[in-house]
């Protein structure tokens, strides 16, 4: 799940995350990924007194990553990348790509010898021309290694 705060207006609204990460260590403590996510999120929000419009926002990004591994699977990161938003009121929609930071914190451990499983959340700020969205995840993960 994730919480997504428009920089404009400050209002704090629920949303989806999807993501996928793929990952090499660098040595025992260290890793560097690559994860794309979606951010998809709908609300209705009043424009006048008794009208209101749906806003569909979708948040696409790819972020390189690195995780340092402090100890027993417990790890902090930091991310960096891309991210393009779509925002559609009724049938108006308006794109626009920007940049990405992040920083994190997790733990997980191995289920079988590729493939690490766990838990961690993290905060996105993501910079664009006429909004900032700053996105705090908490959620499931799952690293291919």
């Amino acid at each position: 799940g994730q919480s997504v705060e428009d920089g404009k207006s400050g209002e704090r609204n629920l949303g989806l995350m999807i993501g996928a990460r793929v990952g090499g260590g660098i040595n025992q403590r260290l890793t560097l990924d690559l994860s794309v996510d979606g951010y998809f999120q709908t609300r209705n929000e009043e424009i006048a007194a008794g009208l209101e419009k749906t806003i569909d926002t979708t948040l696409l990004s790819g972020m390189l990553g690195g995780s340092l591994f402090l100890v027993d699977g417990v790890y902090v990161r930091g991310m960096g990348g891309l991210a393009q938003v779509t925002t559609t009121v009724d049938k108006s929609e308006n794109s626009e790509t920007g940049l990405g930071l992040g920083l994190g914190a997790g733990y997980e451990f191995f289920a079988n010898a590729n493939l690490a499983v766990g838990a961690g959340v993290d905060y996105r700020m993501f910079v664009f021309k006429d909004a900032d969205y700053n996105v705090f995840n908490v959620g499931i993960t799952a690293t291919w290694y």
